[in-house]
């Protein structure tokens, strides 16, 4: 009879001890073993996106173009409501530093600031028809991935069964069978890009004078995501199984 003592990596002060029975002098017996490696896929599109807007406003005085600024910025945050929400507003002048510009013979002072909107990709739109309706012009309009879709138990599962799809077709390759699981482990999420089509929404023109008054069905906005950029979330296990005669 042999004793085998097995240190527990994860415990401290504590072993386990394994009696093997076996013929005096017969070497220890390590059974054949096969690693797979198994994956999973899941599918994430695009589920949020942000656009810049620039809000410039002139005016013979400083304190005048401070004022045309401060209402544009609230328009601008009127229109979006909660559809969206607004990044940090920094104007390239401060109130002390106005600049000027010379338009024909005279002076003007301007006040500016490029904005970032950020919104949730089921509310662009509802955002791009406020814009329009308000006659705020937007650019660099791009759409992002968020970190929302997680391995789950389903996707596990998935890569868990693909271990030993690989591993069973590699044992039949040699005439064996697998046996047992011997361990079994989970490896990093990975997220990766399976294409470089942009989402495709519809796009408009329209000119806006003070006495236009129109509303724009979001809808002629929604985002077409068939064939849009898709990242994947894939899960890997990592699985080890006794082969059999």
């Amino acid at each position: 009879m042999t004793v085998l003592t097995v240190k527990e990596g994860n415990m401290t002060n504590s072993t386990i001890q394994l009696q093997c029975p076996r013929a005096e002098g017969e070497p220890i017996k390590i059974p054949a073993s096969i690693e797979a490696i198994g994956t999973a896929t899941q599918k994430q599109l695009p589920d949020e996106g942000h656009l810049e807007v620039l809000i410039s406003e002139e005016a013979s005085t400083p304190e005048e173009a401070w004022t045309k600024f401060q209402a544009g910025v609230e328009k601008l945050l009127a229109a979006i409501g909660t559809a969206a929400t607004v990044g940090t507003i920094e104007p390239e002048q401060d109130s002390k530093t106005v600049s000027v510009t010379l338009r024909g013979d005279r002076e003007v002072f301007c006040v500016s600031a490029e904005i970032t909107i950020y919104f949730d990709i089921e509310n662009f739109g509802s955002v791009i028809a406020a814009m329009a309706e308000n006659g705020v012009s937007y650019s660099n309009i791009l759409f992002t991935y968020s970190d929302k879709i997680e391995i789950g138990p389903e996707l596990l599962e998935a890569a868990s069964k693909d271990a030993l799809i690989r591993a069973e077709a590699v044992a039949r390759g040699v005439g064996k069978t697998v046996g047992r699981l011997v361990s079994i482990q989970i490896g990093r999420t990975e997220r990766k890009s399976l294409g470089f089509e942009e989402p495709i929404f519809n796009s408009i023109q329209f000119q806006r004078t003070a006495h236009t008054n129109f509303t724009i069905d979001p809808r002629l906005f929604d985002v077409k995501m068939a064939s849009t950029r898709a990242h994947v979330v894939v899960a890997e296990v990592t699985a080890r199984f006794e082969i059999l005669d």
